[in-house]
């Protein structure tokens, strides 16, 4: 017992004894074994590796600082499924409805899917400008090659970024960043306001088609239905309902239209604030940082956003010194990051459990007699619904081997016969072999009996149809308990 004692004392006293990377991390090269060691890095911080004590002249350096997250692979059940219109930016076709009528686009649709695809042409470019600028950067922190040949790799990925009447040559490629940049922001502010004049009247177009459905088919039916024994009856629903589904459709496609426009506004407000915080003359800077002047000395820093940081520099003298013990120094270095969300990916078991209608019923007709039925459902007693699946995870890291956070995911039964949707708290164990426990609540689709008929009512069995009536629902709730895992370390580095 005092054994187990002192082992959880010493565990919490190395936790709390942890030290956090600072934003400079000091080397004296003359020292080396006066060199802190540090466990953990805190999200958000930036961190920059300083050498003192060391004659660049004398000395091949070769220092990095990299960054990795652990289970970030995107299970394949989230890459199959089709998500609505809201969450891709594109606008959505005027959904069409199972009738004798179809709606028709309105007045303004082709002019703002015009202007989102300007948009989307313009976030496109400047996402590339990341992935450049990452490229050119990385080209600047080269070590042990020549400066011929970065300046050659240069102009290599710099013409092909940019449009080919640029050519090779540097100051045209200057010009060019700047000239194609600028373009693109502005060509995407000149269609933010286009939308803008263009939505006002395009969703005040929509709210008059519904509100004349609502005054016109909608209206007479609710407050005027005929009888059930009418021979129009059945006509007379299937035209409210058709009504009612085609206003559905126009507000859903106002709503989708509307957030698809939000999105695009909030690219453009990027791309405002790339402009005005002076990005473009930021990455033609560091374009031009690439000089021989800059290629005497060499700086490595980060951004902590990762879950794992490793340092490694590695020093060697580029010929025999006269001074014994400093011919070379290797550091290498792991820090956990703390702080920051970060999401992630399991996969694995769900246990799902609920009423009746959620783990589906079993619905058959029982005879009374040669005239007379009854609804009835097998008792499936107590029951769990199995299923496969996968979790995304949204937590803040807590630099440990044990963070909490919550939920969403999907998964299937394992005939494939529809997806469920989960989403409850969870509890992360382990660091690159990581176990996950999560308990919340499921909602699925299911076949319920139709709510024209009930159970154990006796029926006329020439008033019901062939098969038990029965309709598709969605949402129907219920509970679940799974056990995922994600195992990076079994993936090669």
């Amino acid at each position: 017992m005092k054994k187990c004692l002192f082992l959880l004392t010493l565990y919490f006293c190395q936790n709390c004894l942890a030290q956090t990377v600072p934003s400079v991390v000091t080397i004296d090269f003359l020292k080396p074994t006066s060199v802190k060691k540090y466990t953990t890095a805190k999200y958000g911080d930036k961190i920059v590796v300083k050498i003192e004590n060391i004659n660049r002249g004398l000395y091949k350096i070769e220092g990095s600082l990299t960054q990795s997250n652990l289970h970030t692979d995107l299970p394949e059940i989230f890459s199959g499924i089709k998500l609505p219109g809201y969450l891709n930016l594109s606008l959505p076709e005027t959904p069409k409805i199972t009738s004798d009528a179809e709606a028709t686009p309105f007045p303004g649709d082709d002019e703002i899917k015009k202007s989102i695809n300007v948009i989307n042409a313009s976030s496109t470019y400047l996402n590339a400008t990341a992935d450049f600028n990452n490229k050119i950067s990385n080209l600047y922190q080269s070590c042990g090659v020549s400066f011929d040949t970065i300046e050659m790799d240069l102009k290599k990925i710099t013409k092909e970024y940019l449009p080919s009447s640029y050519g090779d040559d540097r100051t045209s490629q200057e010009i060019g960043l700047r000239t194609e940049l600028t373009k693109a922001i502005s060509s995407a502010v000149g269609a933010k306001t286009k939308i803008e004049k263009l939505l006002p009247a395009y969703i005040a177009g929509i709210d008059l088609t519904i509100l004349n459905y609502n005054n016109t088919i909608i209206w007479e039916w609710e407050n005027f239905p005929l009888p059930k024994t009418n021979k129009n009856y059945r006509k007379g629903l299937e035209g409210y309902r058709n009504a009612k589904n085609m206003n559905d459709a126009h507000k859903a496609h106002k709503d989708l239209t509307i957030a698809i426009v939000n999105q695009a506004f909030e690219l453009v407000t990027e791309m405002e604030k790339f402009r005005d915080e002076n990005k473009v003359e930021q990455l033609v800077n560091n374009y031009k940082l690439i000089n021989s002047g800059n290629f005497t000395y060499l700086t490595d820093s980060l951004d902590v956003e990762s879950d794992e940081i490793k340092l490694s520099i590695k020093i060697e003298a580029n010929k025999p010194l006269t001074c014994k013990g400093y011919d070379k120094l290797v550091i290498e270095e792991t820090y956990r990051t703390k702080g920051g969300i970060k999401i992630d990916f399991s996969s694995g078991v769900f246990f799902n459990f609920g009423s009746d209608d959620f783990l589906g019923r079993d619905i058959y007709y029982k005879n009374l007699s040669d005239t007379e039925a009854r609804i009835e459902s097998k008792d499936g007693g107590g029951r769990a619904l199995l299923s496969i699946g996968a979790l995304m995870h949204i937590y803040k890291r807590s630099g440990t081997n044990f963070n909490w956070g919550i939920s969403p995911g999907l998964s299937t039964t394992t005939a494939f016969d529809g997806l469920n949707f989960h989403l409850g708290p969870t509890f992360l164990f382990g660091k690159k072999e990581r176990i996950v426990i999560t308990a919340g609540i499921t909602f699925r689709e299911a076949e319920i009996l139709d709510k024209s008929y009930s159970y154990n009512t006796t029926y006329l069995k020439s008033e019901l149809p062939e098969s038990p009536p029965t309709i598709k629902v969605f949402p129907i709730s219920g509970g679940f308990l799974s056990v995922t895992y994600n195992l990076s370390s079994l993936k090669k580095e």
